[in-house]
């Protein structure tokens, strides 16, 4: 946990600021694309 209290908001911020959901980043990022 990275100063967020539940995983829901630390998505929402996180899509908040690059546009795109945790989930996807980090299938992308296995990808390796």
């Amino acid at each position: 946990e990275a100063g967020y209290k539940t995983a829901q908001s630390f998505t929402r911020a996180f899509y908040k600021e690059t546009g795109i959901y945790p989930s996807y980043f980090l299938k992308r990022l296995k990808a390796g694309s």
